[in-house]
C-alpha cells in the first residue's frame, strides 16, 4: 500500500512538472510576441510583464519635418505655375500665328487675281483702291521711340469667266467714341455683276463697298475674318519694284497713266488705280493683338483708358508682311 501511494506521489510531481513546463513554454517561448517572465513570482501566478519602447519624435524634429515639406511644397506650386504661364503662352502664340497666316493666305491669293478691267465710265472705274482711316502710337518696348499703326480700307476687282466680282477688306471698330477704337475686326466684302451689268454700272460694286465699310447696308457679303487687328497697310510698286509714292523726289516709282493719290505723309499714300492700270505688286501689314491683351482692353469702360493701355503694348502686337505679284499687269501703264 505504501508503495503505491509512493508511487502515485511521484506520478503526480511529475505530471505538475509537465504541466508546469508546457505552461511556461506556451506563455515565454512557444508564443514569439510574448514577453519573457520576469521574475518567479510572476511565472508562478502565470503572469507576464509587458515591455514597451519609450522611443518617439520630439518637437524640433516635428518642426523640421514641417518646414522641409513646406520648402518643397512652394517649390512644386512655383514650377507648376511657371509651367502653367509658358503653356498659356504658347497656345496665345498659336493661336496668333495661325489666325495671322490663315487671314494672309487669303489675302495673297486674292490680290494676285487683280485685274484692269478698262472701264472708260468716269464714275466708279476703279479697280484698285485704297484708303488711309486711323493711325495710332504706340510705345515699343525698352525704347523712346514709337511705332505707329495704320488702318486703311481696300477694294479690287477680280475677273472669272462672265463674272466680275469686287473685293474689299475694311476694320469694324466702335466710331461712337472718341477717340476712334484702333482695335477692330477684320472683316470682308464681296459681291458680283455679270459682264453685261458691269458695263453698264461699274461703279456698282465699289458704291456698295463704301456704303458697307461705312456701316450702311449694301447689297454684298460680309465675313468676318480676324478679330483684334490694330494694324492693316498697304503699298503698291511698281513693274520694277519701286515704290509708288509720290513723295519721293525722284521719278522712279511712279506710274505714268490712269492713277492718282493722295499723300498725307511719307509712308501713307491712298491709291486709286482705274482702265488699264493695277499695281504690279501690292505689300500689305497686319498687326494682330494677343487675345489676352485684347481681352484686357475690352474689359475697360473708359475709351481714354482703353488707349493709354493700348500705347504701352507694342510688344504684344504680331506682325506680318507680305508683298504679292499681281499676275494681270498691262505694263502699258507704266
Amino acid at each position: 500500500m505504501k508503495s503505491r501511494e509512493t508511487i502515485s506521489s511521484s506520478e503526480f510531481r511529475v505530471s505538475s512538472a509537465v504541466v508546469s513546463d508546457s505552461r511556461e513554454q506556451w506563455l515565454g517561448r512557444a508564443t514569439p510576441c510574448a514577453p519573457r517572465l520576469r521574475d518567479g513570482r510572476a511565472a508562478r501566478r502565470g503572469l507576464t510583464r509587458p515591455t514597451f519602447n519609450a522611443s518617439a519624435f520630439s518637437l524640433i524634429e516635428v518642426m523640421i519635418v514641417v518646414v522641409l515639406m513646406s520648402v518643397i511644397i512652394l517649390g512644386l506650386m512655383a514650377m507648376f505655375s511657371q509651367t502653367q504661364r509658358a503653356f498659356k503662352a504658347g497656345m496665345t502664340q498659336t493661336d496668333v500665328l495661325e489666325g495671322g497666316r490663315t487671314a494672309t493666305e487669303m489675302l495673297s491669293r486674292e490680290l494676285e487675281q487683280i485685274v484692269p478691267a478698262y472701264s472708260t465710265v468716269n464714275l466708279g472705274r476703279t479697280n484698285f483702291f485704297t484708303v488711309l482711316e486711323t493711325d495710332f502710337s504706340q510705345t515699343l518696348p525698352a525704347s523712346t521711340y514709337d511705332r505707329t499703326n495704320l488702318t486703311s480700307r481696300i477694294f479690287f476687282l477680280t475677273h472669272e469667266n462672265q463674272t466680275w466680282t469686287g473685293i474689299g477688306y475694311f476694320l469694324v471698330a466702335d466710331t461712337t467714341v472718341t477717340p476712334v477704337n484702333p482695335v477692330g475686326v477684320l472683316t470682308r466684302f464681296e459681291m458680283s455683276d455679270n459682264a453685261a451689268g458691269f458695263a453698264q454700272r461699274p461703279w456698282l460694286l465699289i458704291s456698295n463697298f463704301n456704303l458697307a465699310s461705312q456701316g450702311f447696308s449694301s447689297y454684298g457679303s460680309l465675313s468676318k475674318i480676324l478679330d483684334g487687328v490694330v494694324h492693316f497697310h498697304f503699298r503698291a510698286y511698281d513693274t520694277n519694284g519701286y515704290w509708288i509714292n509720290p513723295s519721293l523726289a525722284s521719278s522712279i516709282g511712279r506710274i505714268r497713266t490712269n492713277s492718282d493719290w493722295s499723300p498725307f505723309l511719307y509712308d501713307r499714300v491712298d491709291y486709286h488705280f482705274t482702265s488699264n492700270a493695277v499695281p504690279a505688286f501690292v505689300e500689305f501689314e497686319l498687326g494682330i493683338l494677343e487675345q489676352g491683351a485684347l481681352d484686357k482692353y475690352k474689359s475697360i469702360p473708359i475709351s481714354t483708358a482703353q488707349s493709354n493701355y493700348l500705347s504701352q503694348l507694342a510688344g504684344r502686337v504680331h506682325l506680318f508682311r507680305q508683298r504679292v505679284a499681281v499676275r494681270n499687269v498691262d505694263r502699258s501703264a507704266y
